[in-house]
């Protein structure tokens, strides 16, 4: 895919996911938006802002316009949504995933939550908690103590 190829498949996938979630479009369509985003700001903020949007509960497009302007004015875009998040709303877009085409273009790079499939998600778990027994005198002491009070 050449440069232009892969913008054009990025704002299909931006329209798709601002559509998905059924965003309140203020009567335009998400066309209009994206194309007037990508003439004032960096093109991977705008994906960025509209997940952001979603991470805050703000399905209005409104609120996308508003994290840009503020991104804007501070010259960085600061998100707080986490990888995790990321992958759960990207798997409910259909087609060729966001974060493959911002990898795949070098003028919309940006490293995002790599595309991995639902069972190897679930391979990442913490490893079962098995806590030390503690031998102290304290532990031993206020153990006593609340079998004491258990057999009152």
């Amino acid at each position: 895919m050449n440069e232009n190829q892969l913008k054009q498949a990025y704002s299909q996938q931006l329209v798709e996911l601002i559509s998905r979630y059924g965003f309140d479009l203020d009567g335009r369509s998400p066309d209009f938006w994206i194309s007037q985003w990508f003439q004032y700001y960096p093109d991977q903020w705008i994906y960025l802002a509209i997940m952001e949007s979603l991470h805050q509960g703000r399905y209005k497009i409104i609120s996308v316009e508003q994290i840009l302007k503020l991104w804007s004015r501070r010259g960085s875009a600061v998100h707080h949504f986490e990888e995790d998040f990321e992958f759960l709303i990207n798997r409910t877009v259909p087609g060729e995933s966001i974060s493959s085409l911002l990898n795949d273009s070098p003028s919309l790079t940006l490293n995002l939550v790599e595309d991995r499939s639902f069972t190897d998600y679930n391979q990442l778990r913490i490893s079962e908690f098995i806590p030390l027994v503690d031998t102290s005198n304290f532990y031993k002491r206020l153990k006593s103590l609340v079998e004491q009070t258990a057999e009152v």
